[in-house]
C-alpha cells in the first residue's frame, strides 16, 4: 500500500523525536565503527567477509538518514 503525500506530511516527526533518532542512529554507528576497528587490529585472512557485512550496512544507514535518501525518493520532507 503506498502512503499518499498527504499521509506523509501529517505523520512529520517533531523535532525532538528526529533529533532523539538522529543521535541513536549516530550512537549505532559509532558502535559499528568500534567493532570495525577491533576486527581490524587483530585481522585474519578470514576477517574480511566480518568485516565487510559490518561496512555495508553502516554506509547504508548514512545514506539513509543523514543524506535524506527517502526525500529524494518520496519528494519534499
Amino acid at each position: 500500500m503506498a502512503l499518499r503525500k498527504e499521509q506523509i506530511v501529517a505523520h512529520k516527526p517533531s523535532r525532538r523525536d528526529a533529533t532523539l533518532l538522529g543521535l541513536v542512529v549516530f550512537g549505532a554507528l559509532m558502535a559499528m565503527e568500534i567493532m570495525e576497528l577491533v576486527i581490524g587490529v587483530r585481522i585474519t585472512p578470514g576477517a574480511l567477509p566480518l568485516l565487510v557485512l559490518l561496512v555495508v550496512p553502516g554506509a547504508g544507514v548514512i545514506v539513509w538518514f543523514f543524506m535524506h535518501l527517502p526525500a529524494v525518493w518520496g519528494g519534499e520532507e
